[in-house]
């Protein structure tokens, strides 16, 4: 065989090779999809939106697909744990709210969470109700009361919390750590 021949094998397996590593690839990522996604298609990735009334508030969402007339967003979640925190649920309220302010279109009353372990692994999708639009506009409310020291805050209503608090050693709330 000429080396003409040979390079042109090697150039074959390695482009094969390549699409079977995509066509794999493809696959693998279609797994995780829950069928509110078969027919969504990507709008926005990483992007960032901001409102100015009736609060200020600026989000970024990681992913969202568009899904008939409505939004639908998804969010990765890389840690040890497969479990959610209140504050997802906050965070991602909060992108519904900004997004359909700033685009006029309606976003589902439901989140899409992918927990994934840092060390890669099985992902787990979780779906989540998320909070309405009075409850998100009063959280913000309440943190720039907080902000401006207009209100005191209250302590957390739990131990997990409380450990994970920035504001420790000058708290005097009910666990004491």
């Amino acid at each position: 065989m000429s080396w003409f021949a040979w390079l042109l094998l090697v150039a074959g397996v390695a482009i094969g090779g390549v699409w079977l590593s995509v066509l794999l690839s493809m696959w693998s990522e279609k797994k995780w999809i829950p069928p509110e996604l078969r027919h969504g298609r990507l709008v926005y990735s990483e992007k960032p939106f901001s409102i100015q009334r009736p609060v200020r508030l600026s989000v970024r969402v990681d992913r969202a697909y568009q899904v008939g007339d409505h939004i639908q967003l998804v969010e990765l979640k890389v840690r040890d744990g497969h479990r959610l925190f209140m504050s997802d649920v906050i965070e991602m309220s909060a992108q519904r709210l900004v997004v359909e302010k700033t685009t006029g279109m309606k976003v589902s009353d439901f989140g899409i969470f992918l927990l994934q372990r840092p060390a890669g692994g099985r992902r787990t999708v979780k779906k989540v109700w998320l909070l309405d639009q009075r409850t998100v506009l009063g959280l913000a409310l309440r943190r720039e009361e907080i902000l401006r020291g207009s209100v005191l805050p209250t302590h957390a209503s739990s131990i997990g919390t409380c450990r994970s608090c920035l504001y420790q050693r000058e708290c005097n709330g009910t666990f004491k750590i």
